[in-house]
């Protein structure tokens, strides 16, 4: 049951916060699109309205600041400074509710949830007066991946279900975990240094592969243009490339390094012939190269390579490779 006096004050303030919830919402998510963030949010029921007012925790209506709120989800937290300034000049800050990351006392034996809290209010448009939307304070919290994850999987069983010390054991266990792996992600390098490893041939040829086009990147020998988006795909994908060669035995696909050796070869012997095609990807000229140099004998094993009318314009023998990627299909 919700009271009528807390109902009939939320039903007069319903198109209002739905106004408002769809201003923040265009905001925020056309921030997050650009930034490349996620984004969730939510207008509070009012089951849950009158519920906090029952926590003993609010003397006013106008203390609730989350009728409407969202979460900005960053990849780690060395994204949440940027988060923070966007809100600051997107919307007026109520200073005195905003929490940010580490500004509460907290026990180091403690783990619960403790997030940056940003509470707004949506500015008047410059010449116009304030209406009642203006007056009604939202929230958006910053929640890393993790902390995000952990949010929408415990929230329900938490607070939602039988209270039960166990339960909430578990979940401060698992929020620690939390906890932990943002402060990895954010000591990622650092941490990496000190792993123990492993012989894995074909991580490295990869990273030989990667090594070595870097290199002749930075000699200017590959034009810094045609640097690829993500250097480790591109590795990744030439020596699959590489490995695909119908005429290679299991034993030499085994043993990669040396026909990445044969393969980097011959690429270097062509670039010093003439620098590479700015028509084709870099992908697309080794592929070129390999195939021109009898290095590619098709049909390819497990690679189906992308011929191109550029391609086969530079390097005549691609056409050779009747599988190929359909563009049309």
């Amino acid at each position: 049951m919700v009271p009528n006096a807390v109902r009939q004050r939320y039903q007069e303030l319903e198109p209002l916060l739905e106004r408002l919830a769809q201003r923040v919402r265009e905001t925020v998510l056309g921030y997050c699109e650009r930034a490349n963030f996620a984004y969730a949010g939510r207008v509070k029921s009012v089951e849950s309205v009158a519920e906090k007012l029952e926590s003993g925790r609010v003397r006013a209506w106008s203390e609730l600041d989350d009728l409407f709120a969202c979460a900005v989800v960053v990849p780690d937290l060395t994204c949440e400074p940027e988060v923070v300034d966007f809100l600051r000049s997107a919307f007026g800050e109520q200073k005195s509710r905003t929490c940010l990351r580490g500004s509460r006392q907290k026990q180091p034996d403690v783990f619960r949830f403790d997030l940056t809290r940003f509470v707004g209010r949506l500015r008047p448009p410059p010449g116009s007066s304030e209406e009642d939307v203006h007056r009604i304070s939202f929230e958006v919290q910053v929640r890393s991946a993790y902390e995000h994850a952990w949010c929408v999987s415990i929230h329900s069983r938490l607070y939602k279900g039988t209270k039960d010390w166990k339960r909430a054991r578990l979940a401060a266990g698992l929020k620690a975990t939390v906890e932990q792996a943002d402060l990895a992600l954010l000591a990622f390098d650092e941490l990496a240094a000190s792993v123990k490893r492993s012989a894995d041939p074909r991580i490295d040829a990869e990273a030989a592969v990667v090594k070595r086009l870097q290199a002749w990147t930075e000699e200017g020998r590959i034009p810094a243009e045609m640097a690829p988006g993500a250097w480790s795909r591109l590795g990744a994908n030439l020596v699959s490339l590489f490995l695909s060669s119908s005429g290679l035995s299991d034993e030499n696909r085994g043993h990669p390094k040396r026909l990445v050796q044969r393969a980097m070869g011959a690429l270097e012997a062509a670039l010093a012939k003439s620098p590479p095609q700015r028509s084709l990807s870099l992908a697309q000229g080794a592929l070129g190269v390999l195939a021109q140099s009898e290095l590619l004998e098709p049909p390819l094993r497990d690679y189906t390579p992308l011929i191109t009318p550029e391609l086969v314009e530079w390097f005549p023998s691609a056409e050779g490779f009747v599988e190929r990627v359909d563009l049309d299909a």
